[in-house]
This record gives structure tokens, sequence and C-alpha cells, in this order.
């Protein structure tokens, strides 16, 4: 990892929890490929095991209970964090979990970033507006 990502912000001591839809798809070679350099700092919680979300996003029903599987990802994500209090920030690796990052948050109480967060950060870097405010 570098100065530019989460680890930045939670310290070298801490780790970054990861919610993944397929936690066995995640192994050493792919975070090699993508510049996780330690992945002792990474604590990985895989919603294979969730029955409403492996109806949705693994087996394809069609079929989404999204109250459901907005509670199997808070339970994944409390007890991720409660297994390794080191954990000090949640990414949600998976394309199809930001919509259940405010109910994460609010559960464990940590930074919860996903890929609409970094489209966001570049997003008001690209386009800035106009200050309002007192000065």
């Amino acid at each position: 990892m570098n100065d530019y990502d989460i680890s930045a912000i939670i310290g070298e001591k801490s780790k970054i929890g990861v919610l993944t839809a397929n936690s066995a798809c995640l192994d050493a070679a792919v975070l090699a490929e993508v510049g996780v350099a330690d992945p002792g700092r990474l604590a990985v919680a895989g919603l294979q095991e969730q029955k409403h979300f492996f109806r949705f996003a693994i087996e394809e029903t069609g079929d989404l209970d999204a109250d459901a599987v907005e509670a199997e990802m808070v339970s994944a994500a409390s007890t991720l964090v409660q297994q390794d209090p080191s954990v000090k920030a949640i990414l949600l690796e998976c394309s199809l979990l930001p919509p259940y990052a405010a109910a994460v948050q609010a559960a464990v109480r940590l930074p919860v970033f996903d890929y609409v967060t970094m489209i966001n950060h570049v997003f008001s870097a690209v386009v800035r507006r106009k200050f309002v405010g007192y000065l």
C-alpha cells in the first residue's frame, strides 16, 4: 500500500476490513496485482455464505431483498470488527455493495470506502464548485 490509500488515514498498525462478494476469489495473486504489498494488513470477509446475498449476487436469481442483504452486510461488517479490533476502516470491494455503505458505517462507526467514494473524490477535484460560506 502507498501513501495515497486507506492505510494513510488509519495508520500503519491498523487493518482495513474488506467485505467482498466471494473471499475465495480475493487471493494473494489478485491482491498483488492491485498493489497490496502486505495482505496481513487486511481482514477479509466474504459474503458468499450469506443466504440473500448469495441468491442475488452469486446465483443471480433476479430476486433482491435489499433489507435482508443490508442486514447480512451489517452483520458481516460487525463480526469482522468484533473479531479483529485493529480494523479501523472498511472497504466494500464489490460493485454491488455501495448501497449498503451507510448502514455498515452506522453499525461499525468506522470510515467506509467503495468505488463511489473514489469517484466522488476524483470528481470533486475535477469539477470544483464555487466556495459558499464564511471567510
